[in-house]
């Protein structure tokens, strides 16, 4: 390894523990040290494999009086196996689509494809990731889809749409997980399903707002 970087600070930011200038800073340090680039998507394919793996349920221990160590060990194999369960199938963090959405904020990456048009939006997510997300053009409810992108999250390849309302941006996270509760370091964020998906909106406006913004998108 030639980069002094602080590789801890790269795991945290692929477990979504930094602050949001932390955050910058790796993202910033990530785009001029391929080294480290590439040591960080080395933890998301990791994590992304774990979330392929089958899902195993705990085989129940059968006690032999005279074998005490298999007993042991399946006590052992049963929790390991459990806990493996219940990484793979973890929910999405809230945590992680506050922190894409500051990212994006201040990195001035807001959108790969920029358009108002919902017809273009959503056919170029066609083929790079395996969610159709439900586009809308909420322009004349106040709400201007700006275009979209592709972020990471839990390792995950996941589309995201942004729109603006007046100062504002929303950012619209679509995942296949249910989002999990988490800090919101101050902005709002609201979540629905829709059929098979999740959305989870983040924004520095009002949570009135936003509610309103989640009312428009599921009625149409």
């Amino acid at each position: 390894m030639s980069c002094v970087f602080d590789r801890d600070k790269i795991s945290g930011l692929a477990d979504s523990e930094l602050s949001a200038a932390d955050a910058l800073e790796v993202w910033q340090h990530l785009r001029s040290c391929d080294e480290c680039d590439a040591y960080f998507q080395d933890i998301l394919k990791l994590r992304e494999t774990a979330s392929r793996l089958p899902k195993y349920s705990a085989p129940a221990p059968v006690r032999q009086p005279n074998r005490p160590n298999l007993w042991v060990y399946g006590i052992s194999t049963a929790a390991c196996l459990a806990a493996l369960t219940l990484w793979v199938t973890r929910p999405i963090p809230v945590a992680e689509a506050v922190q894409d959405h500051i990212l994006a904020l201040t990195s001035n990456h807001l959108v790969d494809v920029a358009s108002s048009n919902h017809h273009t939006v959503k056919p170029w997510f066609a083929g790079k990731v395996h969610l159709a997300p439900k586009v809308l053009d909420l322009d004349a409810d106040g709400f201007t889809l700006l275009g979209g992108r592709i972020d990471q999250i839990s390792g995950e390849s996941v589309p995201v749409l942004e729109f603006r309302r007046g100062a504002h941006l929303v950012s619209l996270f679509v995942t296949a997980k249910e989002p999990r509760n988490g800090p919101t370091r101050g902005f709002s964020v609201v979540t629905w399903r829709d059929q098979d998906l999740y959305y989870t909106a983040v924004s520095d406006s009002s949570v009135a707002e936003l509610e309103r913004f989640a009312t428009l998108y599921q009625a149409k």
